[in-house]
């Protein structure tokens, strides 16, 4: 769904959808690195995630990297 069709406008919804994908990927990445016995692909992450289905061990890996990240840089997930 396109919110302008301006070219600043398209634009901007590229960069955004770009920085979205660059950061779920880095999640599933994260979250690979802890879980070594059922991985997912980025594509049944993202659709498990949106469902809010994903298993436990992945879910409990994310919330660790969450957990990690706001240590780290002391700012609220």
């Amino acid at each position: 769904m396109l919110f302008g069709t301006t070219k600043n406008a398209v634009f901007n919804q590229l960069f955004a959808a770009l920085i979205a994908y660059v950061l779920l990927k880095w999640l599933h990445v994260q979250a690979r690195k802890q879980i070594h016995r059922k991985p997912l692909s980025l594509t049944d992450f993202q659709r498990l995630l949106l469902c809010d289905a994903l298993p436990f061990k992945w879910r409990l890996a994310l919330k660790e990297i969450l957990g990690r990240y706001r240590l780290v840089y002391n700012e609220p997930v």
